[in-house]
Protein backbone atom coordinates (compact mmCIF):
# COMPACT_ATOMS: atom_id res chain seq x y z
CA UNK A 1 0.00 0.00 0.00
CA UNK A 2 1.37 3.19 -0.99
CA UNK A 3 2.84 5.22 2.16
CA UNK A 4 0.64 8.04 1.36
CA UNK A 5 -2.97 6.05 1.65
CA UNK A 6 -1.34 4.61 4.62
CA UNK A 7 -0.79 8.15 5.95
CA UNK A 8 -4.62 9.18 4.87
CA UNK A 9 -5.91 5.87 6.52
CA UNK A 10 -4.23 6.47 9.86
CA UNK A 11 -4.69 10.45 9.84
CA UNK A 12 -8.50 9.63 9.92
CA UNK A 13 -8.44 7.07 12.68
CA UNK A 14 -9.04 10.18 15.29
CA UNK A 15 -7.75 10.02 18.93
CA UNK A 16 -5.01 7.49 20.34
CA UNK A 17 -6.66 5.04 22.80
CA UNK A 18 -10.59 4.33 20.98
CA UNK A 19 -11.43 1.07 21.96
CA UNK A 20 -12.17 -1.41 18.97
CA UNK A 21 -14.92 -2.29 17.50
CA UNK A 22 -14.20 -5.50 16.12
CA UNK A 23 -13.72 -8.37 18.94
CA UNK A 24 -11.32 -11.04 18.21
CA UNK A 25 -11.98 -14.51 19.76
CA UNK A 26 -9.68 -17.87 19.24
CA UNK A 27 -11.20 -21.13 18.74
CA UNK A 28 -9.70 -24.60 17.92
CA UNK A 29 -10.85 -27.48 15.80
CA UNK A 30 -9.83 -30.00 18.54
CA UNK A 31 -10.13 -30.03 22.35
CA UNK A 32 -7.60 -33.32 22.61
CA UNK A 33 -4.89 -33.89 19.89
CA UNK A 34 -2.21 -36.71 19.43
CA UNK A 35 1.43 -35.92 18.97
CA UNK A 36 2.25 -35.69 15.06
CA UNK A 37 -1.67 -33.87 14.42
CA UNK A 38 -2.55 -31.20 12.98
CA UNK A 39 -4.98 -28.82 14.73
CA UNK A 40 -6.99 -26.00 12.82
CA UNK A 41 -6.81 -22.52 14.99
CA UNK A 42 -9.61 -19.90 13.73
CA UNK A 43 -9.06 -16.22 14.72
CA UNK A 44 -12.56 -15.04 15.02
CA UNK A 45 -12.86 -11.48 14.12
CA UNK A 46 -16.96 -9.81 14.29
CA UNK A 47 -17.42 -6.61 13.40
CA UNK A 48 -20.19 -4.59 14.26
CA UNK A 49 -22.44 -3.32 11.56
CA UNK A 50 -21.03 -1.06 9.03
CA UNK A 51 -17.20 -1.66 9.66
CA UNK A 52 -15.43 -4.08 7.69
CA UNK A 53 -11.74 -5.55 8.10
CA UNK A 54 -9.76 -6.75 4.93
CA UNK A 55 -8.44 -9.51 3.32
CA UNK A 56 -5.14 -10.77 2.63
CA UNK A 57 -4.71 -8.54 -0.33
CA UNK A 58 -6.82 -5.26 0.51
CA UNK A 59 -6.54 -3.78 -3.10
CA UNK A 60 -6.37 0.30 -3.00
CA UNK A 61 -6.49 0.59 0.27
CA UNK A 62 -6.25 -1.33 3.70
CA UNK A 63 -4.46 -3.08 5.57
CA UNK A 64 -4.69 -7.35 5.80
CA UNK A 65 -5.26 -8.98 9.24
CA UNK A 66 -1.81 -10.31 10.71
CA UNK A 67 -1.31 -13.28 13.53
CA UNK A 68 1.72 -13.43 15.64
CA UNK A 69 1.74 -16.58 17.14
CA UNK A 70 3.19 -17.93 20.62
CA UNK A 71 3.36 -21.01 20.85
CA UNK A 72 4.93 -23.62 23.08
CA UNK A 73 7.74 -25.80 21.62
CA UNK A 74 6.92 -28.48 19.75
CA UNK A 75 3.30 -26.59 18.04
CA UNK A 76 4.68 -24.99 14.39
CA UNK A 77 1.84 -22.72 13.10
CA UNK A 78 1.03 -22.54 9.22
CA UNK A 79 -0.30 -19.53 7.20
CA UNK A 80 -3.42 -18.17 7.12
CA UNK A 81 -6.30 -19.61 4.84
CA UNK A 82 -7.90 -16.72 3.61
CA UNK A 83 -11.86 -16.87 3.09
CA UNK A 84 -13.21 -15.29 -0.11
CA UNK A 85 -13.68 -11.75 0.52
CA UNK A 86 -16.19 -9.34 -0.45
CA UNK A 87 -14.98 -6.35 -3.35
CA UNK A 88 -15.46 -2.78 -2.16
CA UNK A 89 -15.56 0.21 -4.40
CA UNK A 90 -16.07 3.49 -3.18
CA UNK A 91 -14.66 6.72 -5.07
CA UNK A 92 -12.62 4.60 -7.76
CA UNK A 93 -10.85 2.69 -5.36
CA UNK A 94 -11.61 -1.04 -5.06
CA UNK A 95 -10.70 -2.87 -1.87
CA UNK A 96 -11.28 -6.91 -0.99
CA UNK A 97 -12.84 -6.61 2.55
CA UNK A 98 -14.98 -9.08 5.31
CA UNK A 99 -17.74 -7.30 6.60
CA UNK A 100 -19.87 -8.51 9.84
CA UNK A 101 -17.24 -11.35 10.71
CA UNK A 102 -14.75 -13.50 9.23
CA UNK A 103 -13.15 -17.04 10.62
CA UNK A 104 -8.88 -16.88 9.37
CA UNK A 105 -8.05 -20.69 10.05
CA UNK A 106 -4.07 -21.65 10.68
CA UNK A 107 -3.10 -25.01 10.90
CA UNK A 108 -1.37 -25.66 13.86
CA UNK A 109 1.22 -28.83 13.60
CA UNK A 110 1.90 -30.65 16.93
CA UNK A 111 5.57 -32.62 16.66
CA UNK A 112 5.67 -36.61 16.63
CA UNK A 113 7.20 -36.16 19.91
CA UNK A 114 5.35 -33.87 22.48
CA UNK A 115 4.90 -35.23 25.19
CA UNK A 116 1.13 -35.71 26.83
CA UNK A 117 -0.33 -32.50 29.01
CA UNK A 118 -2.45 -29.52 28.29
CA UNK A 119 -0.97 -26.16 26.27
CA UNK A 120 -1.88 -22.89 25.83
CA UNK A 121 -2.02 -21.23 22.34
CA UNK A 122 -1.73 -17.54 22.25
CA UNK A 123 -1.54 -15.14 19.54
CA UNK A 124 -1.40 -11.20 18.98
CA UNK A 125 -4.24 -10.11 16.14
CA UNK A 126 -3.62 -7.15 14.50
CA UNK A 127 -6.39 -5.60 12.00
CA UNK A 128 -7.80 -2.16 10.42
CA UNK A 129 -11.02 -1.98 11.31
CA UNK A 130 -13.03 0.72 9.16
CA UNK A 131 -16.46 2.15 8.49
CA UNK A 132 -16.23 6.19 7.14
CA UNK A 133 -12.25 6.13 8.85
CA UNK A 134 -10.35 3.65 9.71
CA UNK A 135 -8.67 2.41 13.02
CA UNK A 136 -5.97 0.04 13.41
CA UNK A 137 -7.49 -2.97 16.28
CA UNK A 138 -5.58 -5.53 18.28
CA UNK A 139 -6.03 -8.07 20.72
CA UNK A 140 -4.64 -10.88 22.59
CA UNK A 141 -5.92 -14.68 21.94
CA UNK A 142 -5.83 -17.96 23.69
CA UNK A 143 -7.05 -21.12 23.42
CA UNK A 144 -6.05 -24.37 25.36
CA UNK A 145 -5.29 -27.70 23.60
CA UNK A 146 -4.87 -31.06 25.55
CA UNK A 147 -1.90 -33.22 23.82
CA UNK A 148 -2.68 -37.33 24.77
CA UNK A 149 -3.53 -40.27 23.66
CA UNK A 150 -7.04 -39.31 21.60
CA UNK A 151 -8.23 -37.15 19.04
CA UNK A 152 -10.99 -35.10 20.23
CA UNK A 153 -13.05 -32.42 18.17
CA UNK A 154 -13.98 -29.29 19.99
CA UNK A 155 -17.94 -28.53 21.31
CA UNK A 156 -17.82 -25.93 19.15
CA UNK A 157 -15.71 -27.26 16.16
CA UNK A 158 -18.99 -26.84 13.71
CA UNK A 159 -17.46 -23.37 13.38
CA UNK A 160 -15.09 -24.78 10.95
CA UNK A 161 -17.26 -26.50 8.89
CA UNK A 162 -19.27 -23.31 8.06
CA UNK A 163 -15.94 -20.93 7.03
CA UNK A 164 -14.19 -24.17 5.18
CA UNK A 165 -16.79 -23.71 2.95
CA UNK A 166 -16.03 -20.15 2.29
CA UNK A 167 -12.41 -20.95 1.32
CA UNK A 168 -11.13 -20.54 -2.39
CA UNK A 169 -10.95 -23.96 -4.16
CA UNK A 170 -13.32 -26.40 -5.44
CA UNK A 171 -16.05 -25.85 -3.17
CA UNK A 172 -16.40 -22.25 -3.77
CA UNK A 173 -16.29 -19.90 -6.27
CA UNK A 174 -13.38 -18.42 -5.37
CA UNK A 175 -14.19 -14.38 -6.40
CA UNK A 176 -14.59 -11.78 -4.41
CA UNK A 177 -18.68 -10.80 -3.84
CA UNK A 178 -19.85 -7.47 -4.79
CA UNK A 179 -20.68 -5.43 -1.98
Amino acid sequence: MPMLTLWILLSMAGPAGVAERTKARLFLSASEARPGETVTAGVLLKMPPGWHTYWRNAGDSGTPTTVEWQVPDGIQAGEILWPVPAKLTEADLTTYVYRDEVLLMIPLTLSESMPAGTRTVKARVSWLECEIACVPGKGEVTATLEVGSKSKPAADGRIFETWRKRLPGKDSPGQARDW
